[in-house]
């Protein structure tokens, strides 16, 4: 009974330390992989306005936020095609290593690293930020909070110039020659996500994946977290012309004469590094036949976290093209809304600070967005958050369009639905055997989820737990995983041995009333399927990990196997 009890408040421990809000990000880089478009064969049609987010390439436009997935599948292949080049999916075989102090990356010929900076608090899996370059948010933001940061090295993956480019991506991806360094670098992010899932000792969590950059870097930061949909919370600083400035807006705001007396023009943006693709040269001195803009590229990180830093600071303020930044915030927004989670999109926009140099008033924010999508401690707000001094431009004057009421909810793939933007109770939990024996003679954790209602105490943030005598014995000699469900915890031959494993009586699977309840890795694998009623306990005995359990139409609820 001792050993029982102390089982027990481990297991209410790690309840409470694990509790969150529900992730909004993917389990998958492109949940649209498998999904077919074919672009215009040309792009003439000159439109000074705005391009409409919702207007889908086969001239309708979006009535239900399913159809999201299309759409943004849409903008990423048009985005790819005009402005940044492709970013090749991942390769056959990605390898590396994961340790406290470094990151490795091995593709093929190809390798890289990244430093590792640990919090000062917290423990594994701990959430990581990706800086790159060093710049961006300040790292101590991070390692306060719990959050461990990597020092991406840009050049190692995408450097040299337009006629030459070099790099682990270029070594790698020869045939895309043309792919600007932007979505290079944002392909060297991909792969560090990779090296993190399969990593044994899952020291990070590759579901709670922040990014950052400041100037160049914040365009880098910018089309690493839009273009890869695992990315948790996207956070470019001063991004300007080639990140989520509005093209149109720079081009319309440029220095006449050709200097710096004005936004960063488009043709500067391309000619000043090889950070576009390409094929961009066709648009860089006609932005208005560009058949996207940047606030459908900020639309291609919804529904996940969003945050742009900005300031007003002068000239340097003008040629990160502010107003035209301003303008893909607000329209960018317009998406999040659609989709019903406004308040995962922010626009700050208030020091006076010179370029890439911290507001220390901007650290709360960063904080907030942090505790609400990398610790996912916190709900989010319901409507997109704008701090700002002024107002530098309107989208008014330029946006032809409206935003749709959208029907139908939306599915992140492998990893359930989004949640209402007030939840009214943590769906987080960490799951443990309290059988030291049991987990020592065996790989796999088995996890007694318990389905008896939990409806009545939905509304409470705090859970109940209950213990089962049934045995793990003839589960804990097996090292293989196997998945199995049964109405109720049966109990074991009579022992001397404490052999308990606690039944979880609210967490994860009263979530969910009835109905079959199916159950996924981080991969987006499916691991068990159970039918669920509302008196039913099922057992599941799977390995260590991360799951999420989802049923048709619900609200997906993550647990770990610890």
């Amino acid at each position: 009974m001792k050993a029982f009890m102390l089982g027990l408040l481990f297991l209410l421990a790690a309840f409470s330390a694990s509790f969150g809000q529900q992730m909004f990000n993917s389990c998958v880089e492109n949940e649209g992989a498998d999904i077919s478009v074919t672009l215009p064969t040309s792009f003439t049609t000159a439109n000074a306005n705005l391009p409409d987010p919702f207007a889908m390439l086969s001239g309708s436009r979006m009535t239900t936020k399913e159809q999201w997935k299309q759409r943004r599948q849409e903008l990423l292949k048009l985005l790819e095609k005009t402005a940044y080049g492709t970013k090749p999916p991942k390769p056959a075989s990605v390898t590396g290593t994961v340790s406290r102090s470094s990151i490795s990356v091995k593709v093929g010929s190809a390798s890289f690293s990244v430093s590792v900076t640990m919090p000062s608090s917290g423990s594994a899996p701990y959430p990581l930020v990706i800086r790159y370059d060093n710049s961006g948010v300040p790292a101590s933001d991070f390692t306060s909070n719990g959050i461990a940061v990597a020092n991406y090295t840009t050049s190692n993956v995408g450097g040299g110039t337009r006629a030459s480019k070099s790099g682990a991506f270029y070594t790698v991806n020869s045939n895309n020659k043309s792919t600007g360094h932007l979505a290079a670098w944002a392909w060297g992010v991909s792969r560090i996500i990779d090296v993190i899932e399969d990593d044994p000792n899952k020291l990070f969590d590759p579901t709670k994946i922040g990014v950052t950059g400041c100037s160049r870097d914040g365009k880098g930061a910018f089309v690493g977290g839009i273009l890869d949909q695992r990315v948790a919370l996207t956070m470019p600083m001063e991004s300007g012309t080639g990140g989520m400035a509005s093209m149109r807006v720079a081009y319309n705001n440029r220095d006449q004469g050709g200097g710096t007396n004005g936004s960063q023009s488009p043709s500067s943006a391309y000619g000043e590094q090889p950070w576009l693709g390409d094929d961009f040269s066709t648009f860089q001195n006609s932005p208005n036949n560009l058949p996207i803009d940047m606030h459908e590229a900020i639309a291609l990180a919804a529904p996940r976290g969003f945050l742009a830093v900005y300031k007003t600071a002068g000239s340097a303020g003008q040629w990160l093209n502010v107003p035209g930044s301003h303008v893909s915030a607000v329209s960018g927004a317009e998406v999040y809304k659609a989709l019903g989670v406004g308040g995962n999109f922010g626009w700050l926009n208030t020091g006076t600070e010179s370029h890439c140099a911290w507001p220390s008033g901007y650290s709360t924010t960063v904080k907030d967005f942090s505790d609400k999508y990398l610790h996912r401690k916190k709900a989010p707000d319901a409507e997109p958050l704008f701090k700002e001094n002024n107002r530098p431009a309107t989208a008014a004057s330029m946006k032809n369009w409206t935003t749709p009421t959208l029907s139908g909810s939306l599915t992140i793939g492998g990893c359930g639905n989004t949640p209402s933007p007030t939840p009214s109770s943590s769906s987080v939990a960490s799951v443990s055997s309290s059988s030291s024996r049991a987990s020592s003679s065996s790989s796999s954790s088995v996890a007694n989820v318990s389905s008896s209602s939990s409806r009545a105490s939905s509304s409470s943030s705090s859970s109940r737990v209950s213990s089962s005598s049934s045995s793990s014995r003839a589960s804990s000699s097996s090292s293989s995983s196997r998945n199995s469900s049964s109405s109720n915890a049966t109990s074991g031959s009579s022992s001397s041995e404490e052999d308990s494993t606690p039944i979880v009586s609210n967490i994860p699977l009263t979530n969910f009333s009835s109905g079959v309840v199916q159950i996924f890795d981080l991969k987006g694998n499916k691991v068990a399927s159970v039918n669920v009623s509302g008196s039913q306990t099922v057992k599941l005995q799977l390995p260590k990990g991360v799951y999420f359990a989802k049923a048709r139409g619900m609200q997906s609820v993550k647990f770990v196997v610890k």
